[in-house]
């Protein structure tokens, strides 16, 4: 996969996209942090109101626990997006592989004409090459959408 060879590239669109290009580690590592100083943050801003501590307490930690959940909600969902788009890639593959195989399938079997048999394997062959180029292309256009509203 593309993401997971973490290549960092600074001309990403947005955040989520530079934070999904990260290791697991790292990621882990740059959420916790996050989480330490909002936390640490919010203890301070509600040390100012002067509340009693267990008032403090509990006001800093809903609103942390509020945030928090938020934003993994947030993040899960982006995955679940990118997870649903790439399944249907793959349908959409699989759809032309599986037609293609098929076809030669009976071709090798049901022709007789050898000219005849190789026109139909190379026009497979070439459906099959197209699903896989567009998929590639899709991928390069969104990579360079990317790339050009950074600059």
């Amino acid at each position: 996969m593309e993401r997971r060879k973490n290549r960092f590239d600074v001309l990403k669109d947005t955040w989520v996209d530079r934070y999904f290009d990260l290791p697991c580690m790292d990621r882990a590592f740059l959420v916790g942090f996050l989480a330490a100083v909002l936390g640490f943050g919010l203890d301070q801003i509600a040390h100012l109101f002067g509340f009693p501590w267990y008032t403090e307490r509990l006001l800093s930690n809903t609103v942390e626990g509020v945030v928090i959940g938020a934003i993994v909600y947030w993040l899960s969902a982006l995955r679940e997006k990118r997870m649903e788009r790439r399944m249907r890639e793959i349908g959409f593959l699989n759809h032309h592989i599986r037609n293609a195989m098929q076809t030669i399938a009976f071709a090798t079997q049901g022709l007789s004409d050898e000219k005849e048999r190789d026109v139909v394997i190379d026009r497979c062959v070439r459906r099959v090459t197209d699903a896989l180029s567009r998929l590639n292309r899709e991928h390069d256009v969104l990579i360079a959408k990317s790339s050009i509203l950074a600059v």
